[in-house]
């Protein structure tokens, strides 16, 4: 079996997602003023483990995809279909496998969304001081290969793209990748288990691209990468291997959640939308100081969309 995992091996390891990552100029990373104050004082983006973000189906939604069509995605039974569903319905319960967490950053192709100004703008708004404040980051595509930096001197991958909500888009992609895994020349049926596993591997990092078409008005981009994380005798005493970066955790409502801050290129950053405000002036006056250490002037605009309140 050595020469047959090997070659397993090197197909795994250079089996590209279907991800669209097409993209003309730039994309924009929404959050709060304060947050956006926070990034560019500090040249890093949080990435938050995914299974801990703020919708449920993260993760899961092509596990549950892929089951619900599994007749469309493999009409015939088969010994490799009956494995791939088991494995599928196994992952629903433990979705986590060999200890790799997948961390990500979400950001939106479109630079002036009205529904995410609502999102992230919702908590100030009784905020008599600072009422209505949001703000996006524009970044660069073209530096998109030497955007992140991890501290560390291995090469970590980093998977970026375009989010698919067109559910039939969706189906088609699993049927690729399940494809690729049973009609591939390596496929032998006495390790029928052992590649499903990993086909279910692909199609949940595959998930990371994939959301619900009720989302598609956000127009997501997303940078993600798996990071494998070794765990002490205490459940808080785990630390990421392939990174020196520290794994931290905030509280939201009763939940804690996983993150990791990293530098990103500051030469991609290509200034900042203010969202609909009251305050605008104020807004532009709390960037200032963290604006400094970027070499662009005049960077600041404001949103085209009227404020309401």
């Amino acid at each position: 079996m050595s020469d047959w995992l090997v070659k397993f091996a090197h197909f795994l390891n250079n089996y590209d997602l279907v991800v669209d990552k097409k993209i003309d100029d730039y994309f924009y990373h929404y959050t709060g003023l304060d947050t956006a104050e926070i990034i560019l004082s500090g040249g890093k983006l949080r990435f938050t483990d995914r299974l801990c973000l703020n919708d449920m189906s993260e993760g899961y939604y092509i596990v549950d995809l892929a089951i619900h069509s599994i007749d469309t995605i493999l009409p015939e039974n088969s010994k490799f279909k009956n494995s791939l569903l088991k494995n599928l319905n196994n992952r629903k319960n433990n979705i986590v496998r060999n200890n790799f967490y997948i961390y990500q950053c979400s950001f939106s192709t479109n630079p002036d969304s009205l529904c995410l100004w609502n999102y992230y703008t919702a908590s100030n708004r009784e905020n008599a001081e600072s009422p209505i404040e949001g703000a996006n980051l524009k970044f660069d595509i073209k530096y998109i290969d030497d955007f992140i930096h991890p501290d560390t001197k291995n090469n970590i991958k980093f998977y970026y793209g375009k989010v698919c909500y067109d559910e039939e888009t969706q189906i088609n992609i699993i049927k690729k990748i399940v494809s690729d895994f049973k009609d591939s020349s390596l496929y032998d049926e006495k390790y029928t288990d052992f590649i499903t596993a990993y086909c279910v591997d692909k199609l949940i990092m595959q998930g990371i691209f994939f959301k619900k078409p009720c989302f598609d008005i956000e127009n997501e981009f997303r940078i993600a990468t798996d990071l494998y994380i070794e765990f002490g005798e205490d459940i808080e005493d785990a630390h990421f291997v392939a990174i020196n970066n520290v794994r931290g955790k905030y509280k939201r409502y009763d939940y804690q959640i996983p993150y990791v801050d990293l530098e990103f290129n500051q030469a991609a950053f290509g200034g900042i939308c203010l969202s609909p405000t009251l305050g605008q002036e104020k807004a532009k006056k709390k960037l200032e100081s963290a604006l400094k250490k970027y070499s662009i002037t005049n960077c600041i605009t404001t949103s085209d969309i009227p404020v309401r309140y």
